[in-house]
């Protein structure tokens, strides 16, 4: 497969190169950042009415800010258009907010 050269194509090559079963359904964890922690009850409102089940985890040295992140979870297969399309989709809800979803990772169901 032939993935964009940025850092989530880079991902895809990596899981590519390690025989990762793409037809698989798995839990897609993501992480959004912000630029001030905690964030406001507002952001998290918005995020929780995207994704209802999202997790803050409160830990120094995590996250952009050193002090926290929220996450939330997908169930799905995995591909470079759902991974992007998702951080695309929370970076712009997040951003009024001083939030950005970059960050992804990926558990076996």
């Amino acid at each position: 497969m032939n993935w964009p050269e940025d850092a989530d194509g880079d991902v895809f090559r990596r899981l590519e190169a390690e025989n990762f079963d793409f037809s698989k359904q798995y839990t897609i964890d993501f992480k959004v950042d912000f630029s001030n922690w905690p964030p406001t009850r507002e952001a998290l409102d918005t995020l929780r009415s995207a994704y209802p089940g999202i997790e803050i985890i409160e830990s120094a040295g995590e996250g952009a800010n050193g002090k926290g992140y929220a996450a939330f979870q997908i169930s799905d297969s995995v591909s470079y258009d759902l991974v992007t399309a998702t951080q695309s989709k929370v970076t712009k809800i997040m951003k009024r907010y001083g939030g950005w979803c970059y960050s992804w990772g990926i558990q076996a169901n």
